[in-house]
């Protein structure tokens, strides 16, 4: 979730190999500068608890060159890595299967 405000919620599922399932949101701020994406994590969210980030933890300021935008596909590439992502649009009211 990517607000107009340059605010966002990422919610992420881990599976471990053991079947175990972790999930956890991080928030913070995002946007976009030229052909470069960048997002600012503030902090993660497990339930109802937030864990604030170490703003002096440069680790947690990210950015990335932007491949593609469209209405439906976001592809970016990590400035500091190869690591390329690929986003494809879901519903507002899309949530993960119970598990």
């Amino acid at each position: 979730q990517r607000a107009p405000d340059g605010t966002y919620k990422v919610t992420f599922r881990v599976i471990e190999p053991s079947g175990k399932i972790f999930e956890q949101a991080e928030v913070g701020f995002w946007g976009v500068s030229g052909s470069v994406y960048f997002t600012i994590t503030k902090g993660w969210l497990k339930g109802e608890r937030f864990s604030e980030a170490d703003p002096a933890d440069a680790s947690l300021n990210d950015a990335y060159q932007v491949l593609e935008l469209t209405q439906e596909r976001f592809r970016y590439r990590a400035l500091n890595s190869t690591n390329e992502y690929s986003l494809s649009r879901v519903a507002d009211a899309f949530e993960f299967p119970a598990h």
